[in-house]
């Protein structure tokens, strides 16, 4: 199985039963960071699937995002929790938040691809645009998140994923053949926010506490208001990731 095969697997057993999904892994659940980076990191032990996917879309790899899919709209909870550990509580992930709620929820990043599309001017038909995620579906090639503007597109990839850069270079180029394309290598962060704090303060925060680590950190366009992502030098984010912890 590719990545995610197994626990996507135990998600469709534990849907069919109706019964809570027990995530068994190497570590202690869910923390606000990267433990191994970061000591001042601290266990979650509530989370929703919404966040678990934000997470994960960080580069948190504890929970597959599909099981988020599968299981966000059981009803039913899925634990993740210490194979070697069996007393130790582990992270609790349901629909809706339980419990008292910090503002920062937790905060990940990971290494992507950005697939720039440059193009002069404002299409007066269908964006043509939309002709490179059609292709990418054809070629079977997943992205992350996208950045969308009257003539400017930034596509986000897996590094894992993606072994020829130079071919999502030559696909965009096929179809939109009068832009500036580049391929280049980007680090990104998420930072999952309490839903029921305010977001646009929450923004301003961790785009301070981002800035201390990268003064040339940009923010993308929110994917919801759950989560901030913010884009730097992949050799600085770590050093974001930390600063905005």
């Amino acid at each position: 199985m590719d990545r995610g095969g197994s626990d996507t697997s135990g998600a469709l057993v534990a849907l069919a039963l109706g019964a809570r999904y027990m995530n068994l892994t190497d570590v202690n659940g869910f923390f606000t960071t990267d433990p191994r980076k970061n000591r001042a990191a601290q266990q979650i032990p509530n989370l929703t699937y919404k966040e678990a996917r934000a997470l994960a879309l960080g580069g948190s790899k504890l929970l597959h995002p599909e099981v988020a899919r599968i299981m966000g709209r059981s009803g039913l909870p899925t634990v993740v929790r210490n194979t070697f550990a069996p007393g130790l509580s582990g992270t609790r992930i349901t629909a809706d938040a339980e419990g008292a709620r910090d503002e920062l929820v937790g905060v990940s990043s990971r290494q992507v691809l950005a697939l720039d599309i440059q193009r002069a001017g404002v299409d007066e038909g269908p964006g043509i645009m939309n002709g490179v995620y059609d292709e990418l579906a054809r070629e079977g090639i997943p992205y992350l998140l996208s950045n969308d503007g009257p003539d400017e597109t930034a596509i986000f990839f897996d590094t894992e994923v993606i072994t020829d850069p130079a071919g999502l270079r030559e696909i965009a180029a096929e179809v939109v053949r009068d832009a500036e394309i580049t391929v280049t290598e980007m680090g990104l962060v998420v930072a999952v926010i309490s839903h029921n704090r305010d977001y646009v303060r929450s923004q301003v925060r961790v785009s301070e506490a981002a800035a201390i680590a990268d003064p040339t950190v940009l923010p993308s366009g929110s994917l919801s208001r759950q989560s901030v992502e913010l884009f730097t030098d992949p050799r600085r984010a770590d050093q974001v990731e930390a600063a905005v912890h």
